[in-house]
């Protein structure tokens, strides 16, 4: 009976053994998905972060044209796709596309209407409206990656020098 003791423990060590290394081996590949989604997710991040600066950075070098020569804003044809093509010694509009890094920025400028008794904004095409020939909305886009993804902010832009 000692042999046959001493056996059963042999197996059930086996066993123990065998159910060890499968649960361990499931941890470390649970463990290993774990870290590359959190590296993807991590990148995906960091494009998104830089893409949001870029977009706010072309509000702002918007803002700078604006503050040279309105006319350089509000010349712009409505819903036309424009482009920013910073210099040395400044920055202009362009029919160009930019390209910044994997980054591609755009723009569009759209007009703003205003209540002729209130002054508020309205949406296009409401009554008793009329354009506001000082106020612009623009939207800055920044497209990227493969697949496409992009982002896009809208602020107003008002002719500081009627």
């Amino acid at each position: 009976m000692n042999k046959f003791s001493n056996l059963k423990k042999r197996g059930v060590t086996a066993v123990e053994v065998l159910v060890g290394a499968s649960i361990a081996g499931v941890i470390l590949v649970m463990a290993s998905y774990a870290i590359s989604q959190f590296i993807n997710a991590s990148s995906a991040l960091s494009e998104k972060t830089q893409a949001v600066y870029l977009a706010e950075d072309g509000i702002e070098l918007l803002r700078y044209i604006r503050d040279n020569d309105w006319a350089n804003i509000g010349n712009l044809t409505a819903g036309t796709t424009y482009y920013l093509a910073p210099t040395a010694t400044g920055v202009h509009v362009s029919g160009t596309p930019e390209s910044i890094g994997s980054f591609n920025r755009s723009f569009v400028v759209e007009q703003v209407r205003r209540d002729n008794s209130s002054d508020d904004i309205v949406p296009s095409g409401a009554g008793g409206s009329s354009v506001d020939t000082d106020t612009r909305f623009i939207t800055v886009t920044i497209a990227w990656g493969n697949p496409a993804q992009s982002i896009s902010l809208t602020s107003l832009l008002a002719n500081q020098n009627p």
